[in-house]
């Protein structure tokens, strides 16, 4: 469902944001392998030891512009904390930091897409963001 040239936006900036984070810590990190599978309500999904990032398709074709600025940012945050300090709380201290100075983001965990794609009712309106999965 995302095309070749998207899946090679998406690497672009994965990889432009991994450079920045190199800069920072003045040290190489492993890249992740991106994936798009439907995944619920949850634009992003950062899995730690598997050193991958699951990117919902639906919701990135109707909200691109969060996915580059915030979604991929927020998922990345998770991956280089658990990289760089193990198992803390999925957004505590370290995540939050993590996105306000590496990424110059806002540390949030929702947002307020367009789910009617999705077929979910109006009660589930809030999407979220990210789940951390070991």
């Amino acid at each position: 469902m995302i095309s070749a040239s998207d899946k090679q936006l998406l690497n672009d900036r994965l990889e432009a944001l991994y450079l920045g984070a190199d800069r920072f810590f003045k040290r190489k990190f492993e890249r992740p392998t991106l994936t798009f599978r439907r995944s619920g309500r949850h634009a992003g999904t950062a899995f730690l030891q598997q050193n991958r990032i699951n990117l919902h398709p639906v919701l990135f074709a109707h909200n691109r512009e969060a996915y580059f600025s915030d979604v991929l940012p927020h998922e990345i945050s998770h991956l280089l904390v658990y990289q760089l300090y193990g198992r803390v709380k999925p957004h505590g201290k370290e995540w939050q930091a993590m996105m306000r100075e590496v990424f110059n983001c806002a540390p949030e965990t929702r947002h307020e897409f367009d789910l009617s794609p999705l077929n979910i009712p109006p009660a589930y309106a809030i999407v979220v963001i990210a789940e951390t999965l070991t």
